[in-house]
């Protein structure tokens, strides 16, 4: 009896083995994934404003524009402005300075454009003019100024 016990219970050992080795399962899991988008603008380029060589007999001075670079998000839309230079009142003047002296000028620009995302640039059209007369009681010399646009959005 106690050998027929052994054999049967390796067989149903055995068995349970085999029986193991056959059985097939799975388990599966969800793994999400999101991400968001946000309002971006960027500048690009090198812009700049040349009025060359002027002088009192010119009249109206238009200046030559390097014009900046400009991309939002797509249908973003957003607001620029800029901080008047450093010799001038942001949204009302611009000076041109050399020492002590000044030469007021008319500064103008576009809103940003719509947004096209990254991959669609847009010049954004930026105009300068000196008006004729502000060139009057300017003394010879190099005259310069630095206007800070800025987007916000």
């Amino acid at each position: 009896m106690k050998k027929s016990f052994v054999v049967t219970a390796a067989i149903a050992i055995v068995i349970a083995m085999a029986g193991g080795a056959y059985a097939a399962g799975s388990t599966a899991s969800t793994v999400n994934a999101t991400g968001t988008v946000i309002d971006a603008c960027q500048f690009g380029g090198s812009p700049a404003i040349d009025f060359g060589s002027v002088d009192a007999t010119s009249g109206l001075v238009t200046g030559v524009v390097a014009q900046p670079s400009l991309w939002c998000t797509t249908s973003y839309t957003a607001a620029v402005t800029d901080n008047g230079g450093q010799n001038g009142v942001s949204g009302t003047s611009w000076n041109l300075k050399n020492g002590a002296n000044l030469i007021g000028y008319v500064l103008t620009y576009t809103a940003a454009p719509v947004g096209a995302g990254k991959g669609t640039t847009n010049l954004m059209t930026i105009g300068a003019t000196i008006p004729s007369g502000n060139l009057d009681n300017a003394p010879a010399g190099v005259y310069t100024d630095a206007v800070v646009l800025t987007i916000t959005y």
